[in-house]
């Protein structure tokens, strides 16, 4: 999404270097961990729109294996 926009696309890394991969994996890993994003801004609704899919499927990805493991506990005792 980011290099499909023009001239660039969603997000503002707020530097004059392009981005490398390792800045759209921090972004990815910021999202995915606290679902907000820390020292980018989105600029663009698409992209806002694919932080909050990001967002939530990290959120139900976390909640089903919170509650795997606390089924096995309760089923083991």
């Amino acid at each position: 999404i980011y290099f499909a926009e023009k001239p660039v696309g969603g997000i503002d890394f707020n530097t004059d270097q392009p981005p490398r991969y390792s800045d759209f994996a921090y972004v990815a890993y910021s999202v995915g961990m606290s679902f907000a994003i820390s020292d980018t801004n989105l600029t663009s609704s698409r992209m806002r729109a694919t932080a909050l899919k990001h967002a939530l499927l990290s959120y139900l990805f976390g909640s089903v294996i919170v509650a795997s493991v606390v089924n096995l506990i309760a089923s083991g005792l």
